[in-house]
């Protein structure tokens, strides 16, 4: 039996972009890891994961959520490294942080709001594609490197998000798989 070991502190930072986000610069050369990623080559996608996760354990965090804007492209790139640093790490009994998928989305007009939508670390991150998709609708989410509003206003989003993470209604369940 495990003893109650009482509440403990963890540091977070919930809201970090990666480098593959198109509106910061990490001194990375992303097209190119993006390429070779595309080509089959993981090498430099897997350094830049390192030095993600090297930074995140140099600042003593236990948990992270990147949120990149309007994507999870850059999490979805560094997610087989991450995947297995953290098999690494518990083979030797040593921590690395948890990493959660999320995504910094914008809504409303003159006065925009971001958002960060935060999903559980073992999410799919397709779940995370869709959810984008729902709230932007067939939009853009991007002019160049500035991501863009979804159009809507914070009454609006939230909306769409609430429905977005609600389940169907029974009668709809029954009148779908009829």
């Amino acid at each position: 039996m495990v003893e109650y070991e009482g509440a403990r502190w963890l540091r977070a930072d919930l809201h970090i972009h990666s480098p593959f986000d198109p509106t910061r610069k990490f001194g990375e050369n992303i097209r190119e890891a993006i390429e070779a990623f595309d080509a089959g080559k993981t090498s430099l996608i897997d350094r830049i994961a390192d030095r993600f996760l090297d930074a995140c354990i140099a600042a003593g965090l236990d948990i992270v959520a990147v949120t990149d804007h309007n994507m999870v492209d850059g999490l979805r790139r560094m997610q087989p490294r991450i995947n297995e640093r953290m098999e690494e790490a518990a083979a030797a009994g040593m921590a690395i942080p948890v990493v959660f998928p999320g995504i910094e989305i914008t809504a409303g007009g003159e006065r925009p709001i971001h958002f960060l939508v935060l999903l559980p670390h073992d999410s799919d991150l397709e779940l995370a594609d869709r959810l984008v998709t729902h709230l932007f609708g067939p939009g853009e989410r991007f002019d160049r490197a500035t991501p863009l509003s979804t159009n809507t206003t914070v009454d609006e989003f939230l909306e769409r998000l609430r429905a977005f993470c609600s389940p169907p209604a029974a009668n709809e369940t029954i009148s779908r798989s009829s």
